[in-house]
């Protein structure tokens, strides 16, 4: 399967918007958790309905010179991601549906030429809503992402966030679910001890391997340590995996973020990870949920103009009398992991030679607050990254 050749998570822009989110959740002691394919998919969404200045501050946001370089990469983008029914039943890999949506208010007229594009090249539905009802405008948006996330995403619009001024909303879903390559059993999963940064500790359920079991590893002296767990892809031609970067410090997850965040392509390497022997391997089992409003945070980065009175949405209506922008973009993503594998929904590099690598006696034990990635890897696209602060946070 043909895929795309880039990913947004290798964009300078998301990775300073990720190092600023984590720090975010670091002060508040919260988890984190991001997707930038979803999110990918959903800005190359508002930039193919738009026109001008608007357009073109989009394109360089994504990193793209024209509108038809957007409608391939985006169209191969999302077949790579979630590719039609019949195939998934034949890969047997890992089950991952993205699934996009744009809300319109019904006092604009939408552009067949845009539903076309939307549903054609996005798969994506292009609906419409009465936001001066702003609960029932609420509830068709929460309706469709509960039903479009198979229940796991619930709430993505707070009633505080419309009113009647709201015109435009962007939201998207990705659901995915993976098992392990090799399994964890159950009945060595143990409550341990987890440390917090603020210096408490939590307890909970910590899977646990085989005591000879190897694992792809790395460890960085005095550092971190990398840890890979691949997900079971049967015919799938595409591979997943699942990375955790766990800082030596207890307190060291911020540091690990900005070293990391400073390097546009760091998820984009290979890491050159060894098999080792890790007999001393605790990871927490965690369920994860975090959401934002992503238009602040865009417009702290550089992408201003499709949230203006510029007006440039032109190719999503058919009122040229009225203008219309970007209301808010709403972001969402749940992340779970068990003995078995991975549940996942979001809501929508070669840095490490420096270092010396050592090898005593492999440990990873998980105990304190570190990072994840989830990947696939011939591509090397980034479907989650996440930050895990604490684990056992009903939150």
């Amino acid at each position: 399967m043909e895929c795309p050749q880039f990913g947004l998570a290798n964009c300078p822009f998301v990775m300073k918007m990720v190092e600023e989110l984590v720090s975010k959740q670091v002060q508040a002691g919260s988890n984190f958790v991001f997707s930038p394919l979803s999110f990918q998919a959903m800005m190359s969404l508002v930039a193919a309905g738009s026109s001008g200045c608007t357009l073109q501050q989009l394109l360089w946001f994504l990193g793209l010179k024209s509108i038809a370089d957007l409608h391939l990469v985006s169209y191969r983008l999302i077949a790579f991601a979630s590719p039609p029914e019949e195939c998934k039943k034949l890969f047997g890999g890992p089950l991952l549906s993205l699934v996009s949506s744009v809300w319109l208010d019904k006092s604009f007229p939408l552009r067949s030429n845009f539903e076309e594009i939307a549903e054609g090249i996005f798969r994506a539905e292009a609906k419409q809503t009465d936001f001066s009802a702003e609960k029932g405008a609420q509830a068709d948006i929460n309706s469709w992402m509960d039903n479009a996330s198979k229940g796991l995403i619930r709430d993505i619009i707070p009633s505080v966030s419309l009113d009647k001024e709201t015109a435009l909303i962007f939201a998207n879903a990705m659901y995915f679910k993976g098992t392990w390559a090799r399994r964890f059993k159950a009945s060595k999963t143990e409550t341990r001890i987890f440390h917090l940064l603020n210096g408490e500790i939590m307890q909970g359920p910590f899977i646990r391997s085989k005591k000879y079991e190897k694992h792809l590893y790395k460890s960085f002296k005095n550092d971190f340590k990398i840890l890979k767990l691949p997900y079971q892809n049967n015919k799938d031609s595409r591979c997943f995996a699942m990375y955790f970067f766990l800082p030596e410090q207890i307190d060291g997850l911020q540091s690990l973020v900005c070293r990391i965040c400073s390097d546009p392509q760091y998820f984009n390497q290979q890491f050159d990870l060894r098999e080792e022997i890790v007999p001393d391997f605790w990871l927490p089992r965690f369920k994860i949920s975090h959401g934002f409003q992503a238009s602040e945070i865009l417009k702290e980065q550089g992408l201003i103009l499709p949230f203006t009175e510029v007006g440039e949405m032109t190719e999503i209506h058919n009122c040229p009398n009225n203008k219309l922008y970007v209301s808010e973009i709403f972001h969402k993503s749940c992340v779970e992991i068990s003995e078995k594998g991975t549940d996942g929904v979001p809501r929508n590099a070669a840095g490490l030679t420096k270092f010396t690598a050592s090898y005593p006696t492999p440990s990873f034990v998980a105990d304190h607050p570190f990072l994840f990635m989830i990947r696939e890897e011939i591509s090397r696209i980034v479907f989650f990254l996440g930050a895990v602060i604490n684990p056992f946070s009903s939150a």
